[in-house]
């Protein structure tokens, strides 16, 4: 909905959707809260990463040529799951060594935060229209591509 008003609105729904996740899960990570409201607090910031992979790939879809598009939608799921899946453990566990593992799994919060800030100037420029939005009839000039 939000796309057909603006069309900085996917990306900006993947900043807003990221950065509310963090502080969801950090008081999940905390335990001040036990049973259903921590359930609770782990499910919304679990919800909100979850609903960031299809604006994610709608914006890729955007703003790349249709030539690319499945080349760089391949490329983005390899890199998530190297670093997310491959690598992320590994830091925490190493993280928990050093200090704790609270601390380990805090850090994945501060992680998704600065993610969600760093699709905000990725909606600015959209916004701005210093980039080309693509649809399947073919492009639709809103500026200069960066």
């Amino acid at each position: 909905k939000w796309q057909e008003r603006a069309v900085w609105g996917r990306s900006m729904t993947l900043a807003i959707s990221l950065m509310l996740s963090a502080p969801f899960l950090y008081v999940g990570i905390h335990n001040w809260f036990t049973g259903i409201p921590l359930f609770s607090f782990f499910f919304v910031g679990t919800m909100f990463i979850a609903a960031l992979n299809g604006p994610l790939s709608a914006v890729m879809h955007d703003i790349l040529p249709k030539g690319v598009r499945a080349t760089a939608f391949a490329t983005y799921l390899l890199i998530i799951h190297l670093l997310g899946e491959a690598t992320a453990p590994a830091i925490v566990g190493k993280i928990s060594d050093v200090v704790n593992l609270k601390i380990g799994m805090e850090m994945l919060t501060y992680v998704a935060f600065i993610g969600g800030v760093c699709f905000l100037p990725v909606s600015w420029l959209i916004y701005r229209k210093k980039v080309i939005i693509y649809e399947d009839n073919g492009a639709i000039d809103h500026g200069e591509p960066i």
